[in-house]
């Protein structure tokens, strides 16, 4: 799905909804391609890549306000990207909101599982992310750059199993994350405006961000499935009014809910 409009004049309305796309091939790498909509919406699909590399599953490019990336499954283990927000920019009444993804990325090469890219005023919300690739220059599970301002990052799981970063973040304006988990198998754990961090204990005082996170291995269910019952996940993420129910419509729990894409 490939849809570019211009800046004199985005296109509102637009919504993919509810597809499966598989094995996309062809000199063509990503999957679902917006660029200058206004408040587009990609929910509740299945995108899976085996063969082609340098593969997006979805890049906004450019959409401006409420943005919702919402309940889709991404996965490549051979790739790039999973969701990507390159220069997406809102404002503080009409926020992007990226909830309730599985992202799972592997490889040898670049892969990024949650990228944004110069955008601001975007939530990133209870979402599921893996990175296998064994990149650990390039391995980063959330990925937060070129300036990106007002972003909010909140009950996620950025979890890297292939040595790289769970957090890479070379912008720190205006960003609020709490309530994560981030976990790497790698020798750090995260890169904060240029400086590698070994661990949460390193991490939180150099940032100010996070009090609240953990660093826990989410033991998802398989290769294939990011499911967790990870107790360490259980009743300890904050309760987001954006995100009621989990990624199988699950209703959350009022009081406190699970992070990650899915309420157990």
């Amino acid at each position: 799905v490939y849809i570019y409009y211009n800046t004199t004049n985005y296109t509102k309305g637009t919504q993919i909804l509810n597809n499966n796309f598989e094995n996309q091939k062809g000199g063509y790498n990503y999957v679902i391609y917006l660029r200058y909509h206004e408040a587009p919406v990609v929910n509740n699909n299945i995108i899976t890549n085996t063969t082609t590399t340098g593969w997006w599953g979805i890049y906004l490019d450019r959409c401006t306000n409420d943005l919702k990336v919402i309940g889709n499954k991404i996965s490549s283990n051979n790739s790039e990207g999973g969701i990507m927000l390159s220069v997406c920019l809102a404002i503080n009444t009409k926020r992007g909101l990226v909830a309730n993804n599985f992202v799972d990325i592997g490889g040898t090469s670049y892969a990024y599982g949650i990228d944004v890219y110069g955008s601001s005023y975007q939530n990133i919300f209870n979402n599921s992310v893996r990175i296998t690739s064994n990149n650990t220059s390039y391995g980063r599970a959330f990925y937060n750059t070129n300036n990106s301002g007002n972003i909010t990052v909140k009950n996620n799981i950025f979890a890297n199993l292939g040595d790289g970063y769970a957090l890479y973040s070379d912008a720190s304006s205006n960003l609020v994350s709490d309530y994560n988990d981030f976990y790497s198998t790698g020798t750090f754990l995260a890169s904060w405006v240029g400086a590698n961090q070994a661990d949460l204990a390193a991490y939180k005082p150099t940032s100010s961000q996070d009090a609240n996170s953990i660093s826990a291995n989410p033991s998802f269910v398989s290769t294939s499935d990011l499911h967790t019952t990870s107790s360490f996940l259980d009743r300890v993420a904050v309760v987001l009014p954006e995100v009621t129910a989990d990624i199988d419509g699950t209703v959350r729990d009022l009081t406190n809910p699970d992070i990650g894409a899915d309420e157990f």
